[in-house]
């Protein structure tokens, strides 16, 4: 059968106050220009990424509620979906999306790692698809120990970096209920590196991000043990860029950097390395502004196993109360999904399944 080539952009439209639970969702798609006009669209759903074993024809929509799509295809809470759109014409012939979007109720979609140093609480949060929170975790802490990041693997469980800025960095990996099962520590030598963030892939292995603040960065590939199996430095660019979060997928990483250089709206960059070298010239691959001159990025996060193309970035507030805004993006654009959250703390990490 022949294929069309149709370009759809999937988008999942709400956003979330901390507030107020209560969303209207929905999912919704534009067809690109090419291929003609669809006579109507089939969504595609699996519980594995790009294999679809359920499909449901919703006509000639371009939107299409969430409820009802559980309720039609029989889904399940506490279940991580992989939703795509195709599109077919009058004479059979269907073309896939190039995105797909993950969905679930009832479970960890989105983490948040928040500490207010007056009680000396760390709280995570995890969040659904639909920004119900569906954990809450307190962690004390005494003041010699800060948190740094945390992450949220495609199995429910992550990590909590820790450093008590003496020469130790210490990793808590937590389980689906956000317990430590086992933590991890090294030594460094103050002054000259410092630690930034840890991240967790779906193999047990894991990522490291170091920065010397004089123009170099360091990036530990740990293996499935934790231990260092080796490493990668690049140079950039002291007082022009400043490294904000790295992250990493079984494929590849991602590095989201801030031109402080440019005021007040200064260019935010995503590097995308599947091959984990230093190519100068994918510095600029994906390329984002601030969405206002009172946001400051915060984390980016790869969604999915395998796919980089697909991204998260979440921007921070300069006002109180904190706000957190995360948008959805497909190879660096913005999809139009998105979160708004409020928060009585002070936001550190937000990531994502």
């Amino acid at each position: 059968m022949k294929k069309c080539s149709w370009i759809f952009f999937l988008i999942l439209c709400f956003s979330w106050f901390w507030t107020n639970n209560l969303l209207a969702t929905s999912l919704s798609w534009e067809p690109g220009q090419n291929g003609g006009v669809p006579t109507g669209y089939k969504l595609r759903v699996g519980t594995t990424s790009r294999s679809y074993s359920m499909t449901l024809d919703v006509g000639n929509v371009t939107e299409y509620d969430i409820n009802d799509l559980y309720n039609n295809l029989s889904l399940s809470n506490g279940v991580v979906y992989y939703i795509s759109v195709f599109a077919y014409n009058e004479d059979g012939n269907s073309s896939l999306a190039d995105d797909e979007i993950t969905y679930g109720r009832n479970i960890a979609m989105g983490r948040i790692l928040t500490d207010n140093e007056n009680d000396g609480i760390v709280k995570i949060i995890d969040i659904d698809s639909e920004g119900n929170i569906v954990k809450i975790k307190d962690i004390p802490h005494n003041s010699n120990w800060h948190p740094l990041s945390v992450s949220l693997n495609t199995n429910g469980t992550g990590s909590l970096l820790w450093d008590n800025f003496q020469g130790t960095i210490s990793i808590w990996f937590l389980d689906s209920n956000l317990n430590m099962s086992s933590y991890k520590t090294f030594n460094y030598t103050t002054g000259v590196w410092n630690a930034r963030c840890h991240t967790l892939n779906s193999d047990g292995t894991g990522s490291l991000l170091w920065d010397n603040f004089q123009g170099t960065i360091s990036i530990w590939f740990l293996d499935s043990n934790s231990e260092l199996s080796f490493y990668q430095q690049y140079n950039y660019t002291v007082d022009t860029w400043f490294l904000q979060s790295y992250t990493s997928s079984v494929k590849g990483g991602m590095f989201f950097w801030d031109n402080i250089s440019q005021t007040p709206q200064a260019d935010s960059w995503f590097w995308v390395d599947d091959n984990f070298q230093g190519d100068s010239d994918q510095m600029s691959k994906y390329h984002t502004t601030h969405w206002t001159n009172y946001w400051s990025p915060l984390s980016a996060s790869i969604q999915g196993v395998y796919d980089t193309d697909q991204e998260i970035a979440s921007w921070l507030s300069l006002d109180n109360p904190k706000r957190v805004v995360i948008h959805y993006m497909y190879k660096g654009i913005t999809t139009g999904k998105n979160w708004d959250i409020t928060c009585d703390q002070e936001v550190i990490w937000f990531d994502t399944r």
